[in-house]
């Protein structure tokens, strides 16, 4: 019987410690600076937007980043779509629009997004701001960024998961309405 017990117990330690590694693994995501990987969806009218955001693992991010980006551009914008890092020279001025993403694992929002952010001034200018996560309700995430950007002229931020596409679609429609 005790035999059993260990067993069963070196069992749960060995699967409390795989759950924990892989958390780490996810956390590290939001840590990592990404290689730039600039998109332009082009657009006749002369308005412009600019979405930089961290991706996940699994897509998600991205496909979320894309229904807002296309949203956009059907609505007469030109969208530039990039990941956040030192190494990015955009002129903020040019852009109507400013749109920042992240993915949240276990409460924690990309670094480098967040560096990126504080670098710049949101003074007269319309700012989007978008997590991807499973806790949809938990608002945290989005009260630090828009903390970042508390001088910005307006500022609306949503958080969605996986397969919330349209939701992300016409969040991006009611902005615009706004702007």
């Amino acid at each position: 019987m005790l035999k059993i017990i260990l067993i069963i117990l070196a069992i749960l330690f060995l699967l409390f410690v795989i759950a924990m590694l892989t958390f780490a693994s996810f956390a590290m995501l939001n840590k990592k600076e990404l290689k730039q990987k600039e998109v332009i969806l082009t657009s006749n009218k002369n308005k412009k937007a600019l979405i930089l955001y961290q991706k996940s693992k699994h897509k998600t991010a991205t496909e979320i980043t894309m229904a807002l980006a296309k949203e956009l551009n059907n609505n007469g914008y030109t969208v530039t779509i990039n990941h956040p890092s030192k190494k990015l020279n955009y002129n903020i001025e040019d852009y109507d629009i400013l749109a920042f993403g992240s993915t949240v694992y276990m409460g924690l929002i990309s670094e480098p997004l967040m560096n990126y952010m504080r670098q710049i001034s949101y003074k007269n200018k319309s700012v989007i701001l978008y997590l991807v996560g499973m806790a949809t309700d938990v608002d945290t995430e989005r009260k630090v960024l828009e903390e970042l950007v508390h001088d910005a002229k307006q500022v609306k931020s949503i958080k969605v998961k996986k397969g919330e596409e349209l939701k992300i679609g016409n969040f991006v429609k009611d902005f615009i309405k706004t702007i």
